[in-house]
């Protein structure tokens, strides 16, 4: 009988752990898209799996000479995306996108793509 509850509660720890991991939030797409080529954009957008904390959330927008460019951001209504405007076109060049967003369950991740404007 003990070793069927220690089965049991093994399996349930297990599950439970995959549970766990498999819920935190992630980058599903951006606009641009990671390594593409461009024309100068408008807008940046960046769009998550779940709902994520706006206060916690943002990105930063990087130039080759690893000068940070200034951009307004905003979250969705929904609180899965962050757009971000350039305050200025942005010139050729390649340019790295910097992520970090706090999910509504705590977890803090971070992240980056590069792309480049023709």
């Amino acid at each position: 009988m003990k070793r069927i509850l220690y089965s049991i509660s093994a399996t349930a720890a297990l599950l439970l752990s995959a549970t766990a991991a498999y819920a935190h939030v992630h980058l599903v797409s951006s606009t641009p898209v990671a390594n593409a080529t461009v024309a100068a954009p408008a807008r940046l957008t960046l769009s998550f799996s779940d709902t994520i904390v706006p206060a916690f959330s943002g990105f930063d927008l990087i130039n080759s000479a690893g000068t940070a460019i200034a951009i307004r951001t905003s979250v969705s209504e929904d609180r899965k995306s962050i757009s971000g405007v350039p305050a200025q076109q942005l010139a050729a060049g390649r340019y790295t996108i910097n992520w970090r967003i706090a999910a509504g369950d705590g977890h803090r991740m971070t992240g980056s793509f590069a792309f480049t404007v023709r």
